[in-house]
């Protein structure tokens, strides 16, 4: 087997566990951005939210060898500080 069908097969992102990877930290953020939380409370989800997120990602690009998520990984993980 080629070496880019056995990446695209170790693929997380298409996969049922994308749901499961990435869903619940973008469900976190949408839902937190328009609430009435006290900044702190906000702080932490988005940083747990993202920090989640990008080691998914990270995860993903040592499988898969994505390059959007040799991009995204580390750029999560940088908000996650951020916020």
């Amino acid at each position: 087997m080629p070496e880019t069908t056995l990446r695209a097969q170790k693929d997380l992102a298409r996969s049922w566990l994308a749901l499961l990877l990435w869903e619940p930290p973008l469900i976190a953020l949408l839902a937190t951005a328009p609430a009435n939380l006290p900044s702190p409370t906000r702080g932490i989800v988005w940083s747990l939210a993202l920090l989640w997120a990008g080691v998914a990602c990270i995860a993903n690009a040592s499988r898969s060898g994505r390059v959007h998520c040799h991009i995204t990984g580390p750029f999560f993980l940088l908000l996650a500080v951020a916020s």
